[in-house]
């Protein structure tokens, strides 16, 4: 008896850590700034990423957007939408000209409020 207790208690934090996962997962959106608005950034008019704190990387990180088309950027991302049906991109990280900016921790989605800055991702 015990063992079957313990058995289901292995297979049940093995189902949960998928969960935890999957839940946290982030991808990486490469594209041209066409848009922005209030801490909202989208890339080639198609992608829209939330959460990208325009001034702070500005006056703290020395990090310039603008929606001219011109800036090549790759934004780590995760979908934080209330249904599976609608997508709400939260950006973890952002990376201009090769200088990578962690934005949000990746596990808890809590700001990050140093600039550090990491060269070649």
């Amino acid at each position: 008896m015990k063992r079957s207790i313990r058995t289901m208690f292995v297979l049940l934090a093995v189902v949960m850590s998928f969960v935890a996962v999957q839940a946290v997962w982030a991808e990486e959106y490469t594209g041209k700034i066409t848009a922005i608005s209030d801490n909202t950034i989208t890339l080639d008019g198609e992608i829209t990423i939330y959460c990208v704190p325009i001034e702070y990387l500005a006056d703290k990180c020395d990090v310039i957007l603008d929606d001219s088309g011109d800036v090549l950027v790759t934004v780590e991302a995760v979908d934080r939408a209330p249904s599976p049906t609608k997508e709400e991109l939260i950006a973890i990280d952002i990376c201009v000209d090769d200088t990578c900016i962690p934005l949000r921790d990746a596990v808890t989605l809590k700001p990050v409020r140093e600039c550090k800055k990491n060269k070649n991702k």
